[in-house]
Formats: C-alpha cells, structure tokens, sequence
C-alpha cells in the first residue's frame, strides 16, 4: 500500500504522495473489496492509526450494504504487536468511522510473531467451492468443443506417464473416470501408433475401447500388433487367414504383370525413389515371400519422416489410401503371420 522498490514513483513518503493515494483511495477499495468478500485478510505490520489504511477502510465502508458488515468481521483479522505480552489473546476490535459507521473485525495481540506463522502453517490451503465449480465448467467445456485426439488422457494427478501438457483433470464421480481418451482416437492415430509406438496405451485398452470406434471407421485395420500383446481373448474380432486376403482383387489378379521387373522391396525403392506413390503401389503386388520386413519397415518410417502430416491429407487421396495398405501388410508380417 505504500508502493513497491521496484517501482520508486509508488511510494508514499510526503504529503503528496498521500494526497495523489488518496485521489486512488476509492478506486483501490473497490478492487480490494471483491478479495475482502471472498478471503480472510490479515492485516500484518501496519498501524490502524495509518491515514492509507483508515482511508482504504473508511472508503470500503462507506460503499458496503449494512447486511455485509457480519461477513467483513469475520474476514479481518488485525496483528497487533505488543512487546509485553508473553503469550497472546484474541479479542474483538470496533473501528469508528466519522460517517458514523463501525467496522468490527478480530484482533490478535502477540508478542512472539512465530505464534501466528505456526498456526498459519497448520492451515491446509482449500479452494473455494465457487472456484472448483468454476473449474468444472471450463472442463466440461473444453471436452464439449475441442475434437477428442490421442493427446486428451484422464489419469491420476501422480501418473508419469502423462506429461503436464497433456493432462486433463475431471471434477466428477469417480465412477465417470475411464479412459474416455481412447474412445476419442481417430483411425490415423491407430495406423500411425502401429509404427511409431506413440499412444502409450496398452493392447487390451485399445482392443477394448478404440477398436469398436475405429472399425466404424474403416474396415480394414491393422490389429495384429495389439492382438499379439494383449493379455485377453478377443474371438470377436475378425481375423484374415492369409497374405492374399490383405489385397484387393484387382492387385491379386494384375500381379503377374509385375513379377519379371519388381523382385523385391529393395530393387523397388532402388528404382523408382523418390516417387513414393510408385513405390507404394509396386511394393503390394509383391508375393508375400518377396518382401523383407525390414526394408519395409525402414521405408515407412523414412517416408513418414519425409511427409509428417500425411495422415492430415483427404481421406480420397491415393498416397495416403497406399500407405495405409503398407502399413496392414507390415503389420501381417510382423504381428500376424504364423
């Protein structure tokens, strides 16, 4: 209240200083009289003799309806230092205004401040009702209106697997905390966690409460990585029975054009890089037994790095349509064939 070091033409030193304070007075009690309603106040190494503070509260009465005076006594709270005192007391304190008004509030004489800073210790912070609710709203609203991805988690507060960016807090019944993220996934964030590993969730989550969202999207998804680590029986999804069945008919039935020229993935790539749509196609029409899972691993990981946001090209587009099929066929040979 008497200005701050780091900003020297705040303080109030002169006669001056505390008529400038005092053309403030009535704006600063405003202010602090949205704080006073709501927070305890301890008034702590200041006189009531101080002009600022009787004109801070001379103003705050003067604008405040009679039914609040109850709840401004029993949010102030005045330290008065007494170096006589060999323990303390609490009593209450009336303050006469020349407006004719009282201000109540509770005085604590002390001689030993460390009393005060004990107790103050002692006192678990809490967050008020009104704010929690607040709290609440805002989340509630912000899962309304931003699009569910892989990076929307509700976990515990102590999970390391979350980082503190990607924290989602939920004020609600316990019973409502699952893992409502997962549900939010979208069918590229499956293909592209079946290559990069970036989900970090487990098998039997997301062969429990991704898998129904995202068949809906597509009926063709990569499984075998997820069927291969889960813990659980999943009879319900359906499974291929060989290579082949990966393939549409018109790859199957034009694959014999393409066996005398394109041997294997690496030829491939060796000829027809960098035109990655080429070699995305050329790469399905070979046999099973052609392609080196490695090489095929190397390059998908290396056309992702290339093109990082190829997953938010259309859904129509023909390199995105191709790179899916690659990463089913890896996943079979991977994951799925026996």
């Amino acid at each position: 209240m008497h200005g701050s070091i780091d900003r020297p033409s705040s303080i109030i030193i002169d006669e001056r200083d505390y008529a400038d304070f005092n053309q403030k007075c009535a704006y600063l009690a405003a202010k602090l009289m949205t704080i006073f309603m709501e927070y305890p106040i301890i008034f702590i190494g200041y006189s009531l003799s101080d002009r600022n503070i009787q004109n801070i509260l001379s103003a705050m009465v003067e604008c405040i309806p009679t039914d609040k005076y109850d709840t401004l006594k029993s949010r102030f709270v005045f330290i008065d230092y007494n170096a006589d005192y060999d323990s303390y007391s609490i009593s209450d304190l009336a303050i006469p205004f020349p407006s004719g008004k009282i201000l109540s509030m509770t005085k604590i004489t002390l001689s030993d401040f460390s009393i005060l800073y004990n107790a103050l210790k002692r006192k678990k912070s809490a967050l008020p009702v009104r704010l929690l609710r607040l709290f609440k709203e805002e989340f509630y609203n912000y899962v309304l209106t931003n699009t569910p991805s892989s990076n929307m988690r509700i976990a515990g507060i102590d999970d390391n697997r979350v980082s503190d960016e990607e924290l989602v807090l939920a004020i609600c019944k316990p019973s409502m905390l699952s893992l409502h993220g997962l549900k939010g996934i979208k069918m590229d964030d499956w293909y592209q966690d079946i290559l990069l590993n970036n989900l970090q969730f487990t098998a039997d989550e997301m062969l429990t409460l991704s898998y129904p969202e995202v068949i809906r999207q597509s009926t063709k998804l990569p499984i075998y990585k997820y069927l291969s680590l889960a813990k659980n029986e999943y009879p319900n999804i359906k499974r291929i029975n060989c290579f082949d069945d990966l393939l549409s008919n018109t790859i199957k039935k034009n694959r014999y054009r393409h066996m005398d020229c394109n041997r294997n993935v690496h030829e491939i790539i060796e000829t027809y890089s960098p035109n990655f749509s080429k070699v995305m196609d050329l790469i399905a029409y070979l046999n099973e037994e052609d392609i080196d899972l490695q090489e095929l691993e190397g390059f998908l990981l290396d056309f992702m790095k290339q093109q990082p946001d190829i997953f938010k090209t259309p859904e129509n587009s023909p390199l995105k349509t191709n790179f899916r099929r690659l990463i089913r066929i890896y996943d079979w040979l991977k994951y799925g064939r026996k």
